[in-house]
């Protein structure tokens, strides 16, 4: 089982050598009505994996290959199970497939998904668009999310309880390719996750690798530094006045 402190070893001298490049290469992301997209990226970014911080665009990739191992493109579709607590047209990733980040992540457990309508997907594949356009395949950059007024945990002051990264919270959910399970996150809350068969869509036991990542229960706070968009002043401003700070727990 590889080591998890030498992944995040790895990924943060990968990311001092992207930086330079990144730094020239902020592309900005559309969030206009596409809110439960825009939320699941920043579930992502400041609560499942805030370390990464810059991204490859990557569409003449694996980009089936990425889908089918974040359960997008699964039979059936895991849209199609209400067990789950969240129905919609189709599920929708984070990373991209159309990122070399997509697919699973260094932890093992996936892209985050989450149902959407088709009207969103629609506005999304214009969004994308207009994010890749003019950069080249390879290229790392960092992404910058733009009107996210209103969008849990992407707005610290639509967020349930903007410090905390209670997966039972969230709509969306991972996949887990060896199991064929989904489950909700389990990003250190406190609360039971509910886990369907990627099947059956009946509830069954979380898969063995399914753990925290700092080898503990306790809950995580959300990382919200890892949203470029939360520069901007009333952002900012809203995230001062929320003071958001992780949940309590008992002595």
């Amino acid at each position: 089982m590889p080591n998890i402190t030498n992944l995040r070893a790895v990924a943060a001298v990968a990311g001092y050598l992207a930086l330079g490049t990144a730094a020239q290469n902020i592309r900005e992301y559309n969030c206009n009505n596409q809110p439960n997209i825009c939320s699941n990226i920043c579930f992502w970014q400041i609560c499942v994996y805030p370390e990464q911080t810059t991204y490859t665009y990557d569409s003449t990739g694996d980009v089936a290959g990425r889908l089918a191992d974040c359960g997008v493109t699964h039979s059936p579709r895991p849209c199609t199970f209400p067990s789950l607590g969240h129905t919609g047209d189709e599920a929708d990733e984070f990373p991209f497939a159309s990122m070399a980040e997509g697919g699973r992540t260094p932890f093992g457990d996936g892209a985050s998904l989450l149902c959407v309508s088709a009207e969103e997907q629609r506005v999304r594949d214009g969004a994308i668009t207009q994010l890749y356009r003019g950069l080249a395949q390879g290229t790392v950059f960092e992404l910058a999310l733009t009107n996210t007024d209103g969008i849990p945990y992407c707005d610290p002051g639509a967020t349930p309880n903007p410090g905390s990264c209670d997966g039972t919270e969230f709509g969306g959910f991972h996949h887990f390719p060896n199991n064929n399970i989904y489950c909700q996150w389990k990003v250190y809350t406190l609360g039971s996750i509910r886990c369907v068969d990627g099947q059956t869509g009946e509830f069954v036991d979380p898969p063995a690798q399914l753990l925290p990542r700092n080898g503990s229960d306790e809950p995580r706070h959300a990382d919200w530094s890892a949203l470029l968009h939360i520069r901007e002043p009333e952002v900012v401003r809203r995230l001062a006045v929320s003071k958001p700070v992780g949940p309590q727990l008992d002595a």
